[in-house]
């Protein structure tokens, strides 16, 4: 296959999530928020962290250009 943008050859690779530093963040509120609010805080921070956890270590199969890096189509 061809990219649309400049003739080169397409190929299969994993992008990284690149929102790690807020994932981050997210976890260290929800541990903090985890830590200080009682019950309500429990419940709250610890789907937080969850969130944060499947969020920042996401990767998505694509199909990018050799030539130029663009990104042509996600695979499923």
């Amino acid at each position: 296959m061809n990219c649309n943008l400049c003739d080169g050859e397409l190929r299969k690779t994993k992008v990284g999530s690149k929102s790690l530093l807020f994932s981050l963040a997210m976890f260290v509120t929800g541990l903090i928020i985890f830590i200080l609010i009682p019950v309500i805080g429990w419940v709250l921070g610890g789907v937080m962290m969850i969130v944060a956890l499947l969020r920042g270590g996401s990767s998505k199969r694509v199909l990018r250009c050799r030539s130029c890096k663009a990104i042509a189509a996600e695979l499923a």
